[in-house]
């Protein structure tokens, strides 16, 4: 179970993030109105193998619904403010019997430090990584079929929209991640777990469209005639 916490907050990235789910706000806190902004959000299945108490739990299937709120339109050059990101797991019951019946898991927390969010623009890839993605602790269902799902919230650092973009930034997921978790058993004594997954081919959330500045002119207005014009 700690692992899939871990997994949400890797996502999350997003996602991280990129990325990509949940959401992400691509804009601090007052930087921009309602009509400067779009939500996107996308719904991802990534692949994870699960390691749990020196237990190979094996790759389970880990959904993984992001959603974001960016700015509707970026002009090259300029800062995408420091982004929110929420994103949302879902466990398979697979998973939550496996950590259930053999670890007697009740609780997982984790945290992720290489997720990130991918920029791309003119064929060129910006990566935005993720500090640091952590979720609390989760309770672990323990009926069989009991819906196991983690919410989680990260942040991307400032990101300067590179000079030559055109046409539209494309945010993407991480195509890979990595998280260390932590599941406490019946007995309240810690288990060590871990999370590598893999996302599909499609890791795109969403775009933004880019727009280019008008050139300023280079040369100054014409000028008035000094003279007057010849009389009839």
């Amino acid at each position: 179970m700690t692992n899939l916490s871990n997994t949400r907050k890797v996502v999350a990235i997003g996602a991280a993030t990129a990325i990509s789910a949940g959401a992400l706000s691509m804009f601090s806190a007052g930087s921009a109105s309602a009509a400067d902004t779009m939500e996107l959000s996308k719904q991802l299945t990534y692949r994870c193998n699960v390691v749990a108490g020196g237990l190979n739990l094996r790759f389970h299937n880990i959904g993984v619904a992001a959603s974001t709120v960016v700015p509707s339109t970026v002009k090259p050059g300029k800062v995408i403010p420091s982004t929110a990101v929420n994103i949302t797991l879902t466990m398979p019951e697979s998973l939550r019997a496996s950590t259930v019946d053999l670890l007697a898991g009740q609780s997982a927390d984790g945290s992720s430090t290489n997720s990130y969010v991918s920029l791309t623009t003119a064929g060129q890839t910006t990566i935005a990584n993720i500090p640091s993605l952590a979720a609390p602790s989760t309770p672990i269902p323990q009926e069989a079929g009991g819906a196991w799902l983690i919410p989680a919230t990260g942040n991307t650092p400032a990101i300067t929209t590179p000079d030559y973009a055109v046409d539209s930034v494309v945010l993407g997921m991480p195509a890979k991640f990595n998280i260390t978790a932590t599941i406490i058993d019946i007995d309240n004594l810690p288990i060590p777990a871990t999370l590598d997954c893999t996302g599909p081919a499609d890791l795109v959330m969403g775009s933004i469209p880019v727009v280019i500045p008008e050139p300023e002119p280079t040369t100054d207005p014409t000028t008035e005639p000094t003279t007057e014009p010849t009389t009839e």
